[in-house]
Parts: C-alpha cells; structure tokens; sequence
C-alpha cells in the first residue's frame, strides 16, 4: 500500500496514446469506410488504461483505479477530454462460475466491477474493461476468454456499467479474425448500452485490419505492443502516417499508448531521455490515455514550469480536442499545482 501515493501521483501527468493517429498526409483518392454507426467516439477516446505500468502486478486494484478516477477530477484532465478509466487484463478469476459468467478477482476488487463502474460514472468519466478474442486472454495464468462467450460476457459487462471493451487478439485458435471481431460487434450492439469497441488485433491478419475495421469497431490496434523507446514510437507513429485515410469520426487507426513517465523497470528495457517522452506526449495522434510510470520519484510542480518536467502545451490540447471550449482555454491559461514526474 505504501507504493501507491506515488503509483496514482506519477498518474497525474504520465500521458499514453490509445488510439487513433489521424496525421496529415496526402492520400490518392482514399475509399471512404463503412462506419459502424454506434453514435460513439466521434473524436478518438481519451482516458488511462493500467497495463505498461502494473501489467498484472498487485498494484494493480480497485483502489488504484479509484484514485485514477479522481485524479483525473483533481487534476483537471477530465476537463480537458480525458474520460474513460479502463481495465485492463488480470482482473477475472481464471474460471468461470458455475453459469458461466466472468468472475471478478475479489482481492483485486472486492466490491466487484460494477461497483467500480459506479464509482468512475459518478465522478462524471466512463468507464472500460478487457478481455480476448480467444479462449484465454494474454496473460500466462490463463484467464478466460471471450471466444464463444461473446452474448453472454457482453451482457455481463452492460450489466456492470462498461462504456467501453478492449477485446485482444490472443489465444484466437485460428479462427477468423473478422468473424470473431464481428460477432462481438454484434453481442456489443443487443445488450442496447452504448460500448466503445476497441479492436486490439495487432495488424496481423489478412485483410488488414483497417480495411474492415470501421465496419466493426470504432477503433483498431494497427501494430504489435509499443515498447518504451523512441525508436518504437517513432517506427509506430511513421507506419500509421500511411493509414490516415482510414481513420475518422467513430473509426480510428490505434497506433498503441504512449509510454510518458513509464521506467526501464524491466530487464532490458531501455527508457526514453525525458525530453524524448516531452516530445512523445506532443507527438501526432489526436486520442491519448493516461498510464504512469511505477518505481518513479515524483513531486509536486508547476505546470509548465521547471527542466526535466513534462509540460503538456496548450498546442496539444487545442489540437487534439474537437469540442473544444472556454474550460480548455482556462486550463491552459491558469498556472496550477499539478503533480509531475521526475525520473530516478
């Protein structure tokens, strides 16, 4: 417990991406997608997803993730756009119930999920979970997947609160990756509650999977995992420069989160120079998530005042805000306490 002021206090500022990398290029003639007409995401969704910072660790809880949520209240990123506070794997039990039904971890979340969905909704943000395309998710403990369970885990998750599902790409069994993704489209759209569909394929499968994405979901993985480098982001960032005709309002090309204020905490794992993760964070690519860095020393700061710091600018922020109003403007202007992050 003692790991966890700073664990949510590197969350305040550590920005990651997540989805949808719209750069300007010149395209010949782009074909115009098929949208899957949900009414969500109209521009790319903003918010934090645990992962490259706990992996399945015991950091990983509900009262991490409730401090999330109101860190994002307190810190003024909820004004700015950032609303969905996402989940990601370890969360289940690695069995199903005696029905069937998905079963939250109870030391994880000892209140269950849908608790924490109400938590996050009352504090005006949104709230997402994760799950596979599989018969397990990612991880090696083997938590169940979706894979012939996707009515009945959609209904599940709609029952709990869920604003948005990222659905993985492991443990597939060879299945066609339209026809899973598809049939959890459509699980998604009967439980009636609106569910921003992340699809997290990698890029792998043929047809790619931005040619048929905007059909399916509102936004797609285009790559493998990022790793925290300038070299994979860069190489990310580049790659997705070519996909830009896919992308638009509810269908977004997701070139991965950025990994601003994350370590080299795991071996062989080289860290970007600070400056590197400044420029990460105001690099293209209009949706970003939040994630932290673990294992970080942190204080308390000025906002855009101080080296080393990372000092989000107000350029950013116009630029990847399509509803933008007065409160941006307010939030770029004012000087405020924000917590930021130092590297060790």
């Amino acid at each position: 417990m003692h790991r966890l002021p700073r664990l949510l206090a590197a969350a305040g500022t550590s920005m990651v991406v997540t989805a949808a990398l719209t750069v300007a290029v010149v395209v010949a003639t782009p074909q115009p997608a098929i949208a899957l007409e949900n009414g969500l995401a109209r521009t790319p969704p903003m918010g934090f997803n645990n992962w490259n910072a706990t992996h399945c660790e015991a950091d990983f809880n509900e009262s991490m993730i409730k401090g999330i949520a109101d860190i994002f209240v307190s810190q003024g990123l909820k004004d700015v756009g950032y609303q969905y506070v996402n989940i990601d794997d370890c969360w289940a039990l690695p069995q199903r119930d005696s029905q069937g039904n998905l079963v939250p971890d109870p030391v994880r979340f000892p209140n269950g999920i849908k608790a924490l969905a109400d938590y996050v909704h009352a504090r005006g943000l949104r709230f997402g979970i994760y799950t596979s395309a599989g018969t397990k998710t990612c991880n090696t403990a083997g938590f169940p997947g979706a894979l012939g369970h996707e009515y009945e885990d959609a209904r599940l998750f709609a029952s709990w609160g869920v604003d948005y599902l990222k659905y993985d790409n492991c443990n597939n069994q060879g299945v066609d990756a339209v026809q899973r993704y598809t049939t959890m489209r459509d699980a998604l759209l009967a439980t009636g509650r609106p569910i921003v569909y992340s699809i997290c394929e990698w890029g792998r499968s043929d047809p790619k999977v931005w040619t048929w994405g905007a059909d399916v979901g509102n936004l797609w993985r285009t790559t493998g995992d990022i790793s925290d480098n300038w070299t994979s982001m860069i190489g990310k960032a580049q790659f997705n420069r070519t996909l830009a005709q896919y992308a638009g309002p509810g269908h977004w090309n997701d070139p991965d989160m950025l990994e601003v204020g994350n370590p080299a905490h795991r071996v062989g794992h080289h860290a970007q120079h600070p400056e590197e993760h400044r420029r990460h964070r105001g690099g293209p690519g209009p949706a970003r998530q939040a994630g932290h860095g673990r294992q970080q020393q942190c204080r308390v700061g000025r906002l855009q005042q101080g080296p080393g710091e990372w000092r989000p600018g107000g350029r950013a922020v116009e630029r990847n805000d399509h509803d933008r109003d007065d409160r941006h403007q307010r939030v770029r202007d004012r000087p405020r306490r924000l917590l930021v992050v130092h590297p060790q």
